[in-house]
């Protein structure tokens, strides 16, 4: 840039990162409006990783919505990195969290999972929340069915492979 212009100068890494920020709130404020257009209820899917080069854990929170025009609306709400134990109560405190800060609350009518222990915990856990702080007896946790499958799959063909090598 000193070359086109000797007079401009670079942000430095703080200011950068101030920025950066500026800009992540500015358009979550626009979600936030966003998602309160919505007329109807919304569920989520979420999953739990670990990253396999720095054994950070992080869990997915994506909403699912049917807008004004019958379409199915999805994105990514938000990855929550996880420095405590992802224990199927911090997963809930933390969906929680988000689903207050998008002023998601009395919209969620559901919640998709894996069926990882920790998971069905959270699931039980979300449902108790909300029944204990909304009276909202409608909200679900559902086991992902194409998971469900999957193990069955895999399970299916270790008893294969023994069978052959067996043989």
């Amino acid at each position: 840039m000193n070359i086109f212009d000797p007079r401009y100068k670079l942000p430095d890494r703080h200011q950068t990162k101030k920025m950066v920020i500026n800009e992540f709130d500015s358009h979550c404020k626009n979600v936030i409006y966003d998602l309160q257009k919505i007329h109807g209820k919304v569920s989520f899917t979420a999953d739990m990783w670990t990253s396999t080069l720095s054994s950070e854990a992080y869990l997915g929170l994506t909403i699912h919505y049917i807008d004004q025009n019958w379409i199915l609306q999805h994105f990514l709400l938000d990855i929550i990195p996880f420095k405590t134990h992802h224990t199927g109560i911090n997963m809930a405190t933390e969906i929680t969290k988000v689903l207050y800060e998008f002023k998601l609350v009395g919209k969620a009518m559901a919640i998709t999972t894996d069926n990882e222990s920790a998971m069905l915990v959270c699931g039980q856990k979300l449902a108790e929340e909300f029944e204990r702080k909304m009276d909202d007896l409608s909200f679900n946790h559902y086991r992902c069915s194409a998971h469900i499958f999957n193990l069955a799959v895999k399970q299916k063909m270790e008893i294969i492979d023994k069978e052959i090598l067996d043989v």
